[in-house]
């Protein structure tokens, strides 16, 4: 099973920044993580393509979510 949650981080120089992670609760590994200014709904799936490239490999280049 995998999840997903954000949370919101403060650099130094940048202000606020959201950060989100994708876990694979089995192993409790990092599959996925992403950090943006604004944590969009769009911002929030970056991590699942991210952790889909890495368990299952590319995309085809057809592929609407390429």
């Amino acid at each position: 099973m995998w999840g997903i949650d954000a949370t919101v981080g403060f650099p130094l120089a940048d202000g606020r920044v959201t950060i989100l992670a994708m876990v694979d609760h089995a192993t409790a590994e990092c599959l996925g993580i992403h950090v943006a200014r604004r944590g969009t709904r769009f911002e929030a799936l970056e991590p699942v393509r991210r952790a889909m490239h890495e368990q299952f490999g590319a995309l085809p280049k057809t592929s609407p979510w390429a």
